[in-house]
């Protein structure tokens, strides 16, 4: 198997499960109002890495194109892997909410929300939103030819602004225009040497910060947007100098190759499981710390089972991957062998 693959699957692997810890600390603690100070911390951090991180590796995937023929298939492709299980999720969602009363439920989302989905996302599903307008934008950036530093300070200069001035934009075009920020720094660091340039680019990002820490008084904006990007820089490093063949790294690995199926079906399981924990199980000192842990392991757990489900039962594969799945069913017709042997 190629070596960046299995990297970038050991890197997704760790991302997922930071993503369900994420969601197990704060649906828990939302639950019975807690607002202690290691929680704060821990979900302060998880917030600088998951999420950058998630879309600086799918900068990292990313294939510049070079032709409006190659724009389209690109939005084509977008489309059925993105929008299609957005939309499903979105509706099954809602669903699942409504028909549990909206017990327990941080956020109720009627039905007539279904109608906006592509002006304001539902819940956690927003990355996939996104994600395809971040595709949209770069795209066209990549058929114009711009200078990828210019689009790199463009970019940051959009995040800057989409984060002062909430207000003026569309809530799905708000969280596109702050996050293609880290998907690009994702692209950017695939493109540069790993030796030379990368090593010149993670001393200056320090120093910058070193500056940020420094100086008074700093914007808390900027200071955001400089710690997720460092932390782009710095853990994708670390993960691409970490042996592979570990059972440590087998482990994050095996998470990575399923990420999808996880990202997609986490979060109602942590909301049919706290709701059992806060049934069942009194509160006090003790399970205040232990229950969001057992809340994690559990879910990441039943993930990864409906993964594996996923991947045996063909209608349910094509839920999650409807491109892999229209793929998958082309390259077996003899028109699709005969395009894999010209």
């Amino acid at each position: 198997m190629n070596k960046r693959i299995e990297w970038l699957d050991f890197s997704k692997g760790i991302t997922i499960l930071g993503v369900v810890l994420f969601h197990s600390l704060t649906n828990f603690y939302t639950l019975i109002n807690f607002d202690g100070t290691y929680y704060r911390s821990i979900v302060y951090l998880l917030s600088i890495f998951i999420m950058p991180c998630f879309f600086a590796i799918s900068g990292y995937l990313y294939k510049p194109i070079s032709s409006l023929h190659d724009y389209v298939l690109l939005i084509y492709k977008k489309v059925i892997s993105l929008i299609v299980p957005y939309i499903l999720f979105s509706i099954i969602y809602v669903f699942l909410q409504n028909i549990s009363g909206g017990n327990n439920v941080k956020h109720l989302h009627g039905y007539d929300d279904l109608l906006n989905i592509f002006y304001s996302s539902i819940g956690y599903l927003w990355f996939l939103y996104a994600l395809f307008i971040i595709f949209l934008i770069v795209g066209v950036l990549s058929l114009l030819k711009f200078n990828r530093y210019f689009q790199l300070l463009l970019f940051f200069s959009i995040n800057v602004i989409t984060s002062l001035y909430p207000n003026y934009f569309f809530p799905g075009l708000q969280v596109s225009l702050q996050y293609i920020l880290y998907f690009y720094i994702g692209y950017i660091l695939k493109n540069i040497d790993q030796n030379t340039e990368f090593s010149f680019l993670r001393i200056s990002m320090l120093n910058l910060i070193a500056l940020f820490i420094i100086s008074i008084p700093i914007s808390y904006v900027t200071s955001s947007i400089i710690a997720k990007s460092l932390g782009i820089v710095l853990l994708m490093n670390i993960y691409s100098k970490i042996p592979l063949n570990s059972k440590v790294s087998m482990f994050f690995d095996y998470y990575g190759k399923n990420t999808l199926v996880i990202y997609l079906v986490h979060v109602p399981i942590i909301a049919i499981l706290r709701y059992f924990i806060y049934k069942f199980i009194p509160i006090n000192s003790y399970t205040l710390f232990v229950s969001p842990i057992v809340l994690f392991a559990l879910a990441g757990l039943i993930s990864i089972t409906i993964s594996n489900i996923t991947n045996r039962v063909p209608l349910i594969y094509f839920i999650f991957y409807p491109m892999k799945y229209i793929n998958s069913i082309v390259w077996r017709t003899k028109f699709g062998k005969w395009l894999l042997q010209k």
